[in-house]
């Protein structure tokens, strides 16, 4: 009985292990529109952003649509030394 009751346990956490590994690449989002557009770009003129307009996960809610102006930097930074 003690060794029925040892492989059941390791296969319902085998079991548990394996249902709890998901996929690391995020769905794919049809609001999630790509482009040249900015924050102005997209009007009357229907352009595309690089936003997401309605966001529903956390993925989504970082990369969501504002009304914030992009500020594009480009630093020049010293070497690392050796």
């Amino acid at each position: 009985m003690a060794r029925f009751t040892l492989v059941f346990g390791l296969l319902v956490t085998l079991a548990s292990a394996v249902m709890a590994c998901g996929s690391d690449e995020p769905e794919k989002n049809p609001n999630f529109m790509t482009g040249s557009g900015g924050a102005g770009a997209g009007g009357s003129g229907g352009g595309s952003y690089d936003c997401v307009m309605e966001p529903t996960t956390h993925l989504e809610i970082i990369n969501a649509c504002t009304d914030a102006v992009r500020i594009e930097k480009h630093p020049e930074l010293p070497p690392l030394p050796q």
